[in-house]
């Protein structure tokens, strides 16, 4: 799917689907189909319902013990409140993600809390404390080698600012 190839993700859908018929007693396998299923449906273009798998996925992860990959996912569905506009409950999801992360010392999961949390703040109103959060994401991008992400950071960093209404900072920072 991030490559792009979706008839092999798709053929690869069908076969997690199967199998899925036969796992539906195992909280584990099922938090992790539903992942697979929130991530597909959120390429084909639809948030909403990506973000009730999301939800699910976490929930099943949670009931199997996997609270790292619950932890891993919530910033997912952050992230997918941050796309849909609601704004309050990304920052709520995200800085509940942010502390298991940080607890867990899952670093990488803890710059994509940062990067989404970022943005939601500054949706709010909270443009300095956004910057805050989104200047930490791209340090830790950075030091994580992840050079994809730290340039999402850092346009996140240059919209943050365009929106306090630093249009020179911004474009430097773009």
């Amino acid at each position: 799917l991030q490559g792009g190839n979706y008839p092999g993700a798709d053929d690869l859908m069908q076969f997690i689907e199967r199998a899925a018929a036969r796992l539906t007693q195992d909280p584990f396998a099922m938090g992790h189909v539903f992942r697979v299923r929130a991530y597909r449906t959120l390429v084909a273009g639809d948030p909403a319902d990506s973000l009730s798998l999301f939800e699910q996925a976490i929930e099943s992860l949670e009931r199997a013990g996997d609270v790292r990959a619950a932890c891993r996912h919530r910033t997912s569905c952050g992230a997918v409140h941050l796309e849909l506009g609601d704004y309050e409950h990304a920052v709520e999801v995200l800085r509940r993600a942010l502390v298991d992360s940080d607890k867990m010392g899952l670093t990488a999961v803890t710059a994509g809390a940062w990067h989404n949390l970022g943005m939601a703040l500054a949706r709010v109103g909270l443009h300095d404390e956004g910057l805050r959060e989104e200047t930490r994401a791209v340090a830790s991008f950075a030091a994580q080698g992840d050079r994809r992400m730290e340039g999402a950071a850092r346009l996140y960093c240059a919209f943050i600012r365009l929106m306090a209404g630093h249009a020179r900072e911004a474009e430097e920072n773009a």
